[in-house]
């Protein structure tokens, strides 16, 4: 069964070290005596040992904090979804609901995973960089190879035009300019296309041989290979996939820590406010996120 109190039992020891275990949602809790009247719920493995327990304070049934497939999501569903945590967390007042210290370690490790998936989106950022790269670089190359097999047409007008083209693409390397660096490759085909538009003789040439739509092509390869490369200038290398993993493992932790600390106060406070209202709102998130389709 889904929430609550699903079994109990009393540890049989000297009474004056009497605990109570519980089982919900697959986890298992025990209960120790905190200030003077309440208990408080902690895991299992727990250190410290109770001191007494009232058990008739745990014979009613309370909503617990329900679980969450957080394994199968993504790193962008997953950094949502431990943002929104926060965020219920912030509005409920981490202070009130006793989980300052919880809330920060999450709140901290979740700071260090955004950067790290960020840098990750940066990687595959940079594999489409290069499919850029080589679409102008296949696009420069083809103009320049048309242009020298031109020099060699029947008709001499053409070979006028295709020679003049050939040494206005040689005085910015010729077939040299795909294998320059990013930032030179980029400049050097910028200049190449303002003359074609700006100096009329290189101008009749590019219509005469039809390269228009060539150089359309250049163009946009070009401007989009350069948008790509500024938005990824400065960016931190990509962390390794255990890298990711790990700090994965770190923010489910300290996630796994917060709702214990809240559903613990939960049980103690008998479902008052802000922990009820908490309760509710994290289940509401829990069940948006289990009900993503797989991707």
């Amino acid at each position: 069964m889904a929430g609550g109190i699903m079994r109990w039992s009393v540890g049989l020891g000297d009474l004056s070290l009497r605990s109570a275990t519980l089982r919900s949602d697959g986890l298992v809790w025990r209960l120790w005596w905190l200030g003077e009247f309440y208990p408080i719920v902690a895991p299992l493995s727990a250190n410290k040992k109770p001191l007494c327990i009232f058990i008739d304070q745990l014979l009613f049934r309370l909503p617990m904090i329900d679980k969450v497939h957080i394994n199968s999501l993504p790193n962008s569903d997953f950094s949502k979804f431990m943002n929104e945590v926060l965020d219920i967390a912030a509005k409920n007042d981490p202070a009130t609901l006793k989980v300052q210290k919880q809330e920060e370690k999450l709140r901290a490790i979740m700071g260090q995973a955004d950067e790290m998936f960020q840098a990750r989106e940066g990687f595959k950022m940079a594999e489409k960089l290069a499919m850029l790269d080589m679409r102008r670089d296949r696009a420069i190359t083809g103009i320049i190879t048309y242009v020298n097999a031109l020099t060699y047409h029947f008709d001499e007008s053409t070979v006028r035009h295709a020679e003049k083209l050939h040494m206005h693409l040689e005085d910015y390397g010729g077939e040299a300019i795909a294998r320059e660096n990013y930032d030179s490759e980029t400049a050097s085909i910028r200049s190449i296309l303002r003359d074609w538009e700006t100096k009329p003789a290189l101008k009749v040439a590019v219509t005469a041989l039809k390269l228009e739509d060539w150089a359309k092509a250049l163009e946009a390869d070009n401007d989009a290979f350069d948008e790509q490369y500024q938005t990824r200038t400065g960016e931190a290398p990509a962390p390794s996939p255990d890298a990711l993993r790990t700090k994965r493992l770190e923010a489910i932790t300290a996630y796994y820590e917060l709702c214990e600390h809240i559903a613990a106060y939960h049980v103690v406070k008998k479902g008052a406010e802000p922990f009820s209202k908490t309760v509710k709102e994290l289940n509401a998130l829990i069940k948006r996120y289990n009900n993503l389709p797989s991707r």
